[in-house]
């Protein structure tokens, strides 16, 4: 009787330790967040111009709930690379700082997830900033 009781708490505690590893992997796909992203949109600089850019980014999960951001947007008068960390802060919705070293650009980014794709946007502390679409 020992034996079988020994077994059937060995077995609960095994099938809470897989469904806790697949909860947790589940919540981090959930997000999908992580991973390349490119496309386009509009790069806005501290002079109020704007320019058409063509952008990829790469998402690298920190966390259960942050992000690192690295991307980099080509126009065509040059290319413009920057930096973010983000927090999920809904269930498709990231916020947080972004900072471009080159140009001492920094402000804050929000991106929306929509499945495949992404809305992201940038407003600098100097009027920098930008509106994106990314998809996979």
């Amino acid at each position: 009787m020992r034996a079988i009781c020994a077994r059937s708490a060995g077995l609960v505690t095994l099938s809470i330790l897989a469904l806790t590893r697949i909860g947790s992997s589940v919540a981090a796909e959930t997000t999908g967040l992580e991973g390349s992203w490119s496309g386009g949109g509009t790069v806005r600089y501290p002079s109020g111009d704007t320019e058409r850019a063509r952008c990829h980014a790469t998402f690298k999960q920190r966390s259960s709930s942050s992000f690192g951001m690295v991307a980099r947007c080509a126009t065509a008068s040059g290319r413009v690379d920057q930096t973010a960390a983000l927090r999920q802060v809904g269930s498709n919705r990231f916020a947080g700082s972004f900072k471009n070293a080159e140009y001492g650009i920094a402000g804050s980014i929000t991106v929306i997830l929509n499945g495949r794709s992404l809305h992201a946007s940038l407003s600098g502390d100097n009027g920098a900033g930008g509106e994106f679409s990314l998809s996979r």
